[in-house]
């Protein structure tokens, strides 16, 4: 019996203690994968070391832990005006300072990839940060 990759696509973390995490699917009433992993690093004095966003041969990488201050990581959902369509995107980031650098990516159904960037002032999303 061979082993599959059940990792379908998302963001994935390496941790202080070596570990490598995967974005899990999220459940209803609980923490979604990115805030239970903040608390995980908090519990466990673990930091995130690296992060990178993935979907088959697709990779972005955040800046190496060295250059930036913290990680950033969310979804976000964009209605296009006078259009009436919705568009899906995941981003990932580093901190620098008060601002994040964010890529985001955004995977449409005829499974076509579109990359976009964005800078933002740090107080705006810390949420979605390991920014304490």
């Amino acid at each position: 019996m061979t082993e599959t990759n059940v990792f379908a696509g998302g963001w994935i973390v390496s941790l202080s203690n070596g570990e490598t995490v995967y974005e899990s699917s999220p459940e209803e009433g609980k923490p979604t994968p990115w805030q239970a992993l903040l608390q995980r690093c908090k519990e466990e004095d673990l930091r995130i070391t690296m992060v990178r966003l993935q979907y088959g041969p697709f990779m972005i990488q955040a800046m190496p832990e060295p250059m930036c201050d913290g990680y950033f990581q969310a979804r976000e959902v964009q209605q296009v005006v006078y259009r009436n369509t919705m568009r899906y995107l995941q981003g990932i980031g580093s901190v620098v300072g008060d601002q994040v650098f964010i890529t985001w990516a955004e995977f449409t159904k005829d499974r076509q990839i579109y990359v976009s960037s964005d800078v933002r002032p740090l107080e705006s999303c810390k949420v979605h940060t390991t920014v304490k």
